[in-house]
């Protein structure tokens, strides 16, 4: 899979994944534990892998170079009234 988390991305993703799974198996109790824990494996592994399987279908591309603005793609320019 394609590389689409960025660098800042990475980073909190890693950061609260550990978060996650330490309030999960260390701190709550129960059902909203293992949820904690789960969530927050998978923002370690997601944050390990550099991709994001969810970005996809939502066309996120965080950790890609910014695409130049072309020609084609500017607004049109607001013609002001006779």
């Amino acid at each position: 899979m394609k590389r689409n988390v960025g660098g800042l991305d990475r980073a909190v993703r890693l950061l609260v994944g550990i978060f996650l799974i330490a309030l999960g198996l260390g701190v709550v109790r129960g059902k909203g534990g293992i949820v904690a824990a789960i969530v927050g494996l998978i923002l370690l592994i997601t944050g390990l892998k550099g991709s994001c399987a969810l970005y996809v279908p939502l066309g996120i591309d965080a950790g890609g170079q910014a695409k130049p603005l072309s020609l084609s793609e500017t607004p049109a320019a607001v013609s002001e009234g006779p």
